[in-house]
């Protein structure tokens, strides 16, 4: 048996060899510098299916090796570890592969197109002994993690109604949010993060859907608005739009207070924060300094990839974001309300 000096020699903390499949504006704009800022992780390999597009962003952040296809980089014996920034119609199939490669897998959310490709990835997981993880950066936050920890602890009594929205103009007709052939519309890019939200906070699942969408000319559901309804009686609403103007929020209201939280799911790496609370006659603003919720989320799979830490999201927790996106979409093709 190791004593404990040799055990923590033992320990492995060199960098986790990432690889990244789609290097996309999220790849660009927010993992690579997240990268830049953490020492437990590093990447080694990136992958399109356009040879120019993977060279030039190697080039860009000086990353090893460029790969013309998805496949050379899964079954790269030097990648550990694989951060898939795919549209989400090809989530599943890239996951799986990667697993399947030995890898372990940080996938963008929503996990899968439906709960039933994301059951197939969880499947994957347990089969290959793989960590896998859904991208939730905004869980991340100090913030997020605060005002989440405040309801669980009962600071605005029992959580009686949860309302998100987030909200924007997608105005490029490239890209493939606005194509629902490749897992696009405003529900399942940013009304995922309400409903993350929702289940988070009020931490049970949600058992009947109610919605009502606007289709765009492409075919996606381009407006949103929706309720869900919980065992403990509490109700979610969520709004998502990719014609409106730029707008989200996040409220809790409890019987004894209520929580508000302004840009709850995109706040930039060196923006301010706060959480409203208010209990009673009181109103207080809770200010969080500065953080980037994408480093923290890759220093901490990074972590879990060494043995030095537990996931703190089960994969699990997307089949059932997903589960509620399902019964939403069937709501509002229905006209009626759906179980989850």
């Amino acid at each position: 048996m190791l004593d404990p000096q040799e055990e923590l020699l033992a320990v492995d903390d060199t960098p986790v060899r990432w690889g990244i499949i789609g290097p996309g504006w999220i790849a660009r704009g927010a993992i690579m510098p997240a990268f830049a800022s953490i020492a437990i992780g590093d990447v080694v390999a990136v992958a399109s299916r356009d040879r120019a597009r993977a060279n030039a962003f190697a080039t860009d952040f000086n990353i090893p090796r460029a790969y013309a296809g998805y496949d050379l980089l899964v079954d790269d014996p030097d990648v550990e570890a694989i951060y898939i920034a795919l549209p989400n119609n090809l989530h599943a199939e890239w996951a799986i592969r990667a697993m399947q490669a030995g890898k372990q897998v940080l996938c963008e959310k929503p996990l899968a197109s439906t709960a039933r490709e994301a059951e197939g990835m969880v499947a994957a997981a347990a089969e290959t002994d793989s960590l896998f993880m859904e991208a939730t950066m905004y869980r991340f936050h100090p913030r997020m993690r605060e005002a989440v920890a405040l309801v669980h602890s009962g600071a605005i009594g029992t959580p009686l109604l949860v309302r998100g929205s987030f909200c924007f103009t997608m105005a490029n007709a490239d890209n493939y949010r606005n194509h629902p052939e490749m897992g696009g519309g405003a529900l399942l890019d940013v009304g995922s993060y309400c409903i993350n939200a929702a289940r988070w906070l009020l931490n049970e699942e949600p058992h009947t859907a109610m919605a009502m969408s606007v289709l765009a000319d492409s075919g996606i559901d381009e407006t949103v608005a929706g309720l869900l309804a919980f065992p403990s009686g509490a109700l979610a609403q969520l709004q998502c739009s990719f014609g409106s103007a730029e707008h989200q929020n996040l409220d809790i209201v409890g019987t004894d207070g209520s929580i508000e939280v302004v840009h709850p799911f995109t706040a930039w790496r060196n923006d301010e924060t706060a959480i409203r609370l208010t209990q009673g006659d009181q109103t207080d603003d809770i200010i969080f300094p500065p953080a980037d919720h994408y480093a923290i989320m890759l220093e901490h799979f990074s972590a879990c990839v060494r043995g030095q830490d537990e996931p703190w999201t089960p994969p699990e927790d997307g089949v059932g974001t997903l589960r509620a996106m399902d019964a939403l979409r069937r709501s509002a093709a229905s006209g009626r309300a759906e179980r989850v």
